[in-house]
């Protein structure tokens, strides 16, 4: 033979290989002596049967050839994306198998990889990765065994980032709460299924953890400034994230104080809180009210000498402008929606209702215009919605007009019913919610309550709380509680709880939607469906004592029914209307 004709086969491999129907490759066949002189480059064999076909044959010696290397994968951790890595590799002969090494499950593994996806010569694989960084190559034989390694390659995968958000009371900021309400601390994280924290340097705080969304209730027993942080710690595959809000506890206007940090308005007035530095209606002239803004602590203001009115265009008479109060100016002429009309500053015009000495008469609604002019483009009554708990409105009017001032005013005698009239206030809608109007742009009269209005085309309402009837808040929340710590010592226990959460988290929905009574029930439900007999035995059991007690009402009233009258004389005539009654 001719070494150049190998052709990858192992020289020192040649043999002597006899065809006798197939290929006999088993050189026992052979007499010796057989073998391979491989400096003279020659196979040799003892034959003894020349009826067959002589060949040399060898082992191939060349491993497999690697190219073409490819790789994607995301740049940041995703539980949903593939990673994909090919590579193309040939032999001379045939591929026996192909693997795929790397370190991304902790140490390194082969795994094997396929050339279905893309078929010839192209082998894959493909997983998904978490996050870090990790190396990989790729090792493969032929069908006579000889390995081949290719290059070495590296990739880093970062973690996914993450977002908690933190809710007071539905609210993504800052707030405040007067002691002795429920404050509702809520974190989300953006990912489903880890665990959150929620801390906070209140006195007395436990460290509060859960699955997201963790939802916590807690009492404001403090007065000061807190800070409540929800938090993701991150794990392999997610970064960390955090939320900080800061909480104010303090006592609401009217409670008694002794300095202005006990109260949320930041004002402690005669030992009231307030939300200013001072309160018309305390009686006290303090400094910053004289009679203009506070006559019920000041005494009334002597009335003012006006000035001319503007002189009128030549071809009209000139207008009288009567004497007015500076607080409740008197009436001008009417008005016509959409038109523009002059007004004497010593004079208002009202839109609605009907005045008595310059103020609303009972019971009526009144909206008062003064300035230089005004413009009424829409005035209409509406009924609101989205109401806060327990708030009743008197009064809603969707305002659209302009003017230097705007009053919205009412007369509320003999229109309280239920309302509890320290809580009546002004209100309007913004973001589809009634936020209450500041207290500096509200005026409380005798039975009046009056308003500036700065915003048009603003739904506004006069509106009071009425009392809680029935179960409280503080009643059902605690109920709440107890329903929590009773299911979480259950659960400790092995105990079934699936039905007792369902109960909790309608409690808690109650909860939230103001219905108290209905909020306790379901949460003393939740107890009692771990504590003793499920829910719907006792409630048949119950039915079954119900239906006892209608079966002997009914038998006992027979019996009065059918006793014998006094003017029956026989008694063998009572026997007989006893039996056919």
């Amino acid at each position: 033979y001719n070494e150049d004709e190998l052709g990858g086969v192992n020289e020192s491999t040649l043999f002597m290989a006899r065809h006798n129907g197939t290929w006999e490759t088993d050189t026992s066949v052979f007499a010796n002596p057989y073998g391979v002189n491989t400096e003279q480059n020659y196979v040799y064999a003892n034959i003894t049967n020349f009826g067959s076909i002589f060949a040399p044959f060898g082992t191939d010696s060349i491993a497999p050839t690697w190219s073409d290397n490819q790789s994607s994968y995301p740049s940041k951790y995703s539980p949903s994306t593939y990673s994909q890595f090919n590579i193309s590799w040939t032999d001379n002969v045939d591929m026996d198998t192909v693997l795929f090494e790397s370190n991304y499950s902790g140490t390194p593994q082969n795994y094997s990889m396929s050339n279905s996806t893309y078929g010839g010569s192209i082998y894959n694989y493909s997983t998904i990765l978490p996050a870090g960084t990790f190396y990989w190559k790729s090792w493969a034989n032929d069908t006579n065994n000889n390995w081949n390694v290719s290059d070495t390659w590296y990739i880093t995968i970062e973690k996914a980032p993450t977002a908690i958000t933190l809710l007071l009371n539905g609210t993504d900021g800052d707030k405040t709460y007067p002691t002795g309400s429920v404050a509702n601390f809520t974190v989300i994280l953006n990912v489903s299924g880890k665990t959150v924290y929620l801390d906070s340097n209140m006195t007395g705080w436990v460290l509060q953890s859960g699955t997201t969304p963790l939802m916590n209730y807690t009492t404001i027993q403090h007065v000061g400034r807190f800070n409540i942080t929800g938090y993701f710690p991150g794990d392999a595959n997610y970064s960390s994230s955090l939320s900080t809000h800061f909480t104010r506890g303090g006592k609401p206007d009217g409670s008694n104080c002794t300095s202005p940090s006990d109260c949320l308005g930041g004002y402690c007035v005669h030992g009231i809180c307030r939300s200013s530095s001072t309160y018309c209606g305390d009686n006290y002239c303090d400094s910053g009210e004289d009679c203009a803004s506070c006559s019920a602590d000041c005494g009334a203001c002597p009335m003012p000498s006006l000035p001319p009115p503007p002189k009128p265009p030549e071809e009209k008479p000139p207008v009288a402008v009567p004497a007015a109060p500076v607080i409740w100016p008197q009436p001008c002429s009417g008005w016509i929606a959409g038109k523009s009309y002059p007004i004497p500053k010593a004079c208002s015009i009202t839109l609605v209702g009907e005045l008595i000495d310059g103020k609303p008469a009972d019971g009526t609604v009144a909206i008062l215009v003064y300035g230089d002019s005004m413009v009424v483009n829409n005035l209409s009554a509406i009924t609101p919605t989205n109401l806060n708990c327990n708030q009743k409105p008197l009064s809603a009017y969707e305002i659209n007009m302009t003017a230097d001032i705007i009053n919205y005013c009412m007369n509320y005698k003999g229109k309280l019913g239920d309302i509890n009239e320290s809580t009546l206030s002004v209100w309007q809608l913004s973001e589809g919610k009634w936020q209450e109007l500041p207290s500096d742009m509200i005026l409380h009269d005798t039975n009046i309550i009056c308003a500036n209005i700065t915003s048009a085309q603003t739904p506004y309402m006069i509106a009071g709380f009425v009392p809680v009837v029935g179960i409280t808040p503080e009643v059902a929340l605690a109920a709440i509680q107890k329903a929590n710590a009773t299911i979480a010592q259950a659960e400790a226990a092995g105990k079934n709880i699936e039905i007792a959460r369902q109960l909790l988290v309608a409690a808690e929905k109650a909860y939230l939607d103001c219905k108290y009574g209905d909020a306790k029930d379901l949460a003393d439900r939740a107890m009692a469906s771990i504590a003793g007999l499920p829910i719907i035995p006792i409630i048949i059991i119950a039915a079954i004592g119900i239906l006892a007690i209608l079966i002997a009402i009914a038998y006992w009233t027979l019996r009065m029914r059918v006793k014998p009258k006094m003017a029956v004389s026989s008694a063998q005539t009572v026997t007989e209307q006893t039996r056919n009654k």
